[in-house]
């Protein structure tokens, strides 16, 4: 009998050891934190640089339907301008108020009449690389089957 008492506290002992050592281990884990998904913040994507201004300021010479034609360009702001164009007929002499825009990235130009009237339109064309020469079609508002080729040269 007294050998199963030893035997009966030996293993009480020892369940109660291995418990102590599984709850102190157990609260000794390490854990690991939670991984925390960084979103990257990509930054905004630049603006595109503004168009360079081309300047129009000036007077324009040249040819509207084989007809003298000048435009003068009296006001400019930014890619916008104002001016007044001149076409001399064999008869009269047509003038006309225009306002127009420049691309300072493509060199299209486009300028239109600003009263409206039967012979008012629209000039649309391109500026050559050194800027200096106006190449393009007039149509007229009334018929847009009308156009007529105009080439102005900067003075």
């Amino acid at each position: 009998m007294k050998n199963n008492t030893f035997v009966l506290k030996t293993t009480v002992l020892f369940s109660v050891f291995a418990l102590a050592v599984m709850v102190l281990f157990t609260g000794c884990e390490k854990k690991e934190e939670p991984k925390q998904e960084t979103t990257q913040v990509q930054p905004a994507p630049e603006a595109p640089p503004p168009a360079p201004v081309v300047k129009v300021e000036g007077t324009w010479k040249g040819t509207f339907w084989n007809k003298s034609m000048t435009l003068v360009v009296a006001k400019q702001t930014e890619g916008a301008f104002e001016g007044e164009t001149t076409i001399l007929w064999p008869r009269n002499t047509a003038k006309s108020k225009v306002t127009g825009t420049i691309d300072g990235t493509t060199l299209a130009m486009k300028f239109e009449d600003v009263e409206k009237h039967k012979d008012a339109g629209t000039y649309e064309g391109t500026l050559s690389a050194d800027m200096k020469t106006f190449t393009g079609k007039f149509t007229l508002a009334s018929n847009p089957k009308s156009t007529f080729d105009v080439k102005l040269n900067l003075q």
